[in-house]
């Protein structure tokens, strides 16, 4: 085994824990939204301005990224360093490991579609993290304006935390 492979398995489980606990993070900071601005008495005055509810919902998704961007930072650069060492094993074979790669695929794919197949796949993998937290939050802002009592959105917040957690196993 080389050592590209060597990193690629001792970064992979580690980062699929990161990913799951960024998840759970999204989703819980975002789900009691609606019930803490209830408990304060704010919810009315937000309702009745003209897009207050609305923005003080994007408000919240969007500080989601600014309380995570640490661990979002963490997840993206070990991404990156995956991507950059599966770019150097390209290299490998004189260049010719995309071809082995490709090699026995139905229906034959073109060297120029494999290009761009994998580069598709590299620009996939560094937006998933983003994408993956805003529908995170974005789900727990949805919870809290269809359940406002804390007991019913805990349990709501614990079944899709194991759906997720289901999903990625």
């Amino acid at each position: 085994s080389t050592n590209v492979e060597v990193i690629n398995a001792t970064l992979f489980a580690p980062l699929i824990l990161l990913q799951i606990i960024l998840s759970i993070a999204a989703l819980t900071s975002t789900s009691n939204f609606v019930g803490d601005e209830m408990r304060r008495q704010n919810w009315d005055n937000l309702r009745a301005t003209e897009q207050g509810a609305e923005m003080s919902m994007r408000a919240r998704w969007v500080a989601v990224f600014y309380r995570l961007r640490g661990l979002i930072g963490v997840v993206i650069a070990a991404r990156v360093l995956l991507i950059a060492l599966m770019l150097w094993e390209l290299t490998a074979f004189q260049g010719r490991y995309l071809d082995l790669l490709i090699n026995g695929v139905v229906p034959d794919v073109p060297l120029v579609a494999a290009v761009l197949l994998v580069s598709f796949m590299m620009t996939a993998a560094l937006l998933l993290p983003l994408t993956s937290v805003g529908f995170d939050a974005a789900v727990g802002l949805v919870i809290s304006a269809l359940i406002q009592q804390r007991t019913y959105s805990t349990l709501a917040q614990a079944v899709l935390i194991f759906v997720r957690i289901g999903l990625t196993a």
